[in-house]
């Protein structure tokens, strides 16, 4: 699965990254379990519905998202 992607939870069809919701936006960080000890939550609309898609994952995570370029 590329890292670019992700499947939309309103319409279950694939769209990327590159439609970072800036209201609301959430950067909540907290405490996450194994060697990544940070996750972050963000929010991204879907490319096809623009429904939200709220997802969280280690910082490590949003650091190769945030390096593709689109």
């Amino acid at each position: 699965m590329a890292l670019s992607k992700f499947t939309c939870n309103a319409c279950n069809k694939r769209t990327s990254f590159a439609l970072r919701r800036s209201q609301p936006q959430s950067e909540a960080k907290m405490p996450g379990p194994g060697p990544y000890r940070e996750v972050v939550t963000r929010i991204y609309a879907c490319d096809n519905c623009k429904a939200a898609n709220e997802m969280t994952q280690p910082t490590a995570f949003w650091e190769i998202i945030d390096g593709i370029e689109y």
